[in-house]
C-alpha cells in the first residue's frame, strides 16, 4: 500500500509541476520542464511528418509569444533572447526537414499546406 501512495504522490507532484511549467518563459525556473520534458513528450506524440511539422509549427509560434510576453514584462536580456531564438530556429529547421520529408514522399499538396501554415504563422505572430 505505501508504494501505491508513493507513485501517487510523484504523478501528482509531477503532473502538477508540468501543468504549471506550461507558462513559464526563458529564465523561469520551471522553463527547462517546459521546453525539455513537456515539449519532447508532445513531440515524441506526434507520430507522422505531418503531425511533427505542425506540432513544431506550433512551438515555433509559441517562442515568439514567449518573447512578446518577455518584452511585455520588460525583461528581453540577451541571455534570454539567444535561448528564445535558439529554440525558434531549431523549429524552424525540423519543420523545413518534414517538409522536405513530404516533399520525397510525393506529397506536394501536404507539403505546401504545412509550408503556407508555418508562413501564416509567423507573420501572426
Amino acid at each position: 500500500m505505501p508504494i501505491i501512495i508513493a507513485v501517487a504522490v510523484v504523478a501528482l507532484l509531477g503532473g502538477g509541476t508540468s501543468l504549471a511549467a506550461q507558462s513559464a518563459l526563458s529564465g523561469d525556473t520551471l522553463y527547462p520542464v517546459k521546453v525539455d520534458i513537456n515539449e519532447r513528450v508532445g513531440g515524441a506524440l506526434s507520430f507522422s511528418a505531418r503531425a511533427r511539422a505542425e506540432y513544431e509549427t506550433d512551438l515555433a509560434a509559441r517562442r515568439i509569444e514567449e518573447m512578446a510576453a518577455l518584452a511585455v514584462r520588460g525583461e528581453v536580456d540577451a541571455d534570454r533572447r539567444a535561448d528564445i531564438e535558439r529554440r525558434f530556429e531549431e523549429h524552424a529547421r525540423i519543420v523545413q526537414q518534414r517538409i522536405s520529408e513530404i516533399r520525397a514522399d510525393g506529397d506536394e499538396r501536404t507539403a505546401a499546406e504545412i509550408a503556407s501554415r508555418f508562413e501564416s504563422t509567423l507573420r501572426a505572430e
